[in-house]
């Protein structure tokens, strides 16, 4: 340092000393990175506020995704970008990049209450999550019944751990939790009044009524001295943990595919339905406080379904097959079809409509040019179909909310936001029995003339036999 900057610096002191302040003020402190926040928000809130299996899961998505790829970065500096980025390379694992997404916007919530950073957007906002798709498997009477003679077998020959099967057989006649059945206590259990009094699950304090059978299994289990849990585990004086490796085992004997353990609490409520009990009463036996979550189990019932649409669909048919079935086609001549069909292939939606409607019009526009005046102009290119002016507007917004979250646009820079969309009339038309048996023979004449392939005659007839929408039709495998 140079006299000149020591006497501007000794300046600089002298007034911090004259106003009453520390004439070498302290280095600003660091900015806390996002480990940091990840660390708070586990030992301040995950783990005083939540259950242990929730802390176990939070604290996986942490460690494993969270830290790993933003922990070095300051907050102020974590944008949607980031976000997205974590989002996007997580797309083999949608539920896990979803659930990460979740805990992320939660830890940038708490940040703000906490004055970690100051009131701004939230950067997980706007982010969209992936589709998640939900399993539909449930045990059968006949799997049921193979699964019984597998428990039998296996308490007799001892060839899986002796508390598993015990524990199965009341995941199986309770509906229960693995966890609720796994840590029950004998001092929750009151054989005399056939019930489960469980003081902590997912949803609190819960009563669980067992039948008969189940009240048997548990009065046939024996007491291990010093173990409190009536599910014991190797360890002394400590529950099962691992009941996922004793039911692959059993579930490979029953030759059962595809099967969870939480697919017995699944089956308990599918039966339940079949049997014709109510969603409320399904949704007290399962433990669930909110009817819209017991209303997922619904889909579960297919027989009821099944029976449902062979009803219908035998009405259909009796109209549009009430003719003779015509001669089919050769084999030759229909394996020339599909494989015409199969080369034609199914177009992408949003693809060929971005083609067809925005990039004849807006595709040479920079994104970040592009004018309120442009998205009216293009609505209104096509107001004489306003589902079709509708539809184009829905898929161009989706684009930009896309591009703010990719961060190749500002944020609240959506130029369709507030551009009102044009009233659509719906169509209330439907055919009546006289026109369905006019299309089934016009269709049996057209495919016997040659003039409609084969493939396509079949589908047609398919949605009408099934109610299935068009494209679930046409992408069928």
């Amino acid at each position: 340092m140079d006299v000149r900057g020591a006497r501007r610096k000794a300046v600089v002191m002298i007034d911090r000393i004259k106003r009453g302040l520390d004439p070498a003020p302290a280095p600003p402190a660091r900015e806390p990175r996002v480990a940091d926040l990840a660390e708070r928000y586990m030992t301040a809130h995950v783990e005083v506020n939540c259950r242990a299996n929730t802390v176990e899961t939070f604290g996986r998505v942490v460690r494993h995704y969270i830290v790993p790829e933003l922990g070095h970065l300051a907050l102020s500096a974590v944008d949607r970008s980031h976000v997205s980025a974590l989002h996007y390379k997580m797309r083999d694992k949608p539920y896990q990049a979803n659930q990460t997404v979740g805990v992320l916007a939660r830890m940038f919530k708490l940040a703000e209450g906490w004055g970690m950073t100051p009131p701004r957007r939230n950067p997980c906002r706007s982010v969209r999550r992936y589709k998640e798709h939900r399993r539909e498997r449930f045990l059968t009477r006949e799997e049921y019944r193979r699964l019984g003679r597998v428990l039998a077998e296996a308490e007799a020959d001892g060839s899986v751990f002796p508390s598993a099967v015990p524990a199965i057989r009341l995941l199986l006649l309770t509906g229960c939790r693995k966890g609720e059945i796994l840590n029950l206590r004998w001092d929750e259990v009151d054989l005399e009044a056939r019930e489960l009094r469980l003081p902590d699950t997912k949803v609190g304090p819960r009563t669980i009524a067992l039948s008969r059978e189940a009240a048997e299994v548990l009065a046939a289990l024996p007491r291990v001295e010093g173990n409190p849990f009536v599910i014991p585990g190797k360890v002394r004086g400590r529950p099962m943990r691992n009941l996922n490796d004793p039911w692959d085992e059993v579930c490979r004997r029953a030759g059962l595919k595809d099967v969870r353990l939480h697919d017995c609490r699944h089956s308990f409520a599918s039966r339940a339905l079949a049997l014709g009990e109510s969603l409320p009463m399904i949704g007290r036996l399962l433990g669930h406080t909110q009817v819209e979550t017991t209303a997922r189990y619904a889909h579960l019932a297919k027989d009821s379904v099944h029976d449902s649409a062979v009803r219908v669909s035998d009405s259909i048919a009796a109209d549009i097959f009430a003719n003779d079935r015509p001669r089919r086609r050769s084999a030759g001549r229909r394996r020339r079809e599909a494989a015409r069909m199969r080369r034609r292939g199914q177009p992408d939606g949003y693809r060929r409509w971005a083609e067809r409607h925005i990039v004849p019009t807006l595709g040479k526009l920079l994104i970040g040019s592009v004018r309120r005046e442009h998205v009216r102009d293009l609505h209104y290119a096509i107001w004489t179909t306003p589902a079709m002016a509708n539809r184009t507007l829905d898929l161009l917004s989706r684009m930009f909310n896309t591009a703010e979250s990719w961060g190749l646009m500002p944020e609240a820079s959506n130029v369709c936001r507030r551009q009102i969309k044009y009233r659509e009339q719906p169509r209330e038309r439907f055919l009546t029995a006289a026109e369905f048996r006019r299309l089934g023979r016009a269709l049996d004449e057209a495919e016997l003339g040659g003039a409609v392939p084969v493939h396509a005659a079949a589908a047609i007839r398919l949605p009408m036999l099934t109610g299935c929408r068009k494209n679930e039709i046409l992408t069928l495998r």
